[in-house]
């Protein structure tokens, strides 16, 4: 599968899951759970309409694991309810500085 076709099911992917999150809230599953259940069904145990060879597309894969890290370690970071004055958010910085 092309660089093209794997952006536009990922992004038609995050549209469809911003659009259902109010939905996806009221149910018992989490939105990895829904998106572990699309990717089956779309990948070979599903219909086969994508096919991943990580052998072939190694880069592909490594820059795919980069941002999901750098995604999730945003969200989270968001999701800290500090204020920017709060002692505890210099925590790293004076630990490194003490090295």
């Amino acid at each position: 599968m092309s660089f093209e076709a794997w952006v536009l099911v990922i992004s038609a992917l995050l549209l469809l899951m911003g659009l259902a999150s109010p939905y996806v809230s009221r149910m018992p599953l989490s939105a990895p759970m829904v998106y572990l259940g699309i990717g089956a069904l779309l990948g070979p145990v599903g219909w086969d309409v994508l096919r991943a060879d990580p052998l072939a597309q190694t880069t592909l894969f490594h820059r795919a694991a980069e941002i999901t890290v750098v995604i999730s370690l945003f969200s989270v970071g968001l999701k800290l309810r500090l204020p920017w004055n709060d002692r505890q958010c210099f925590r790293p910085w004076s630990w490194h500085l003490a090295q």
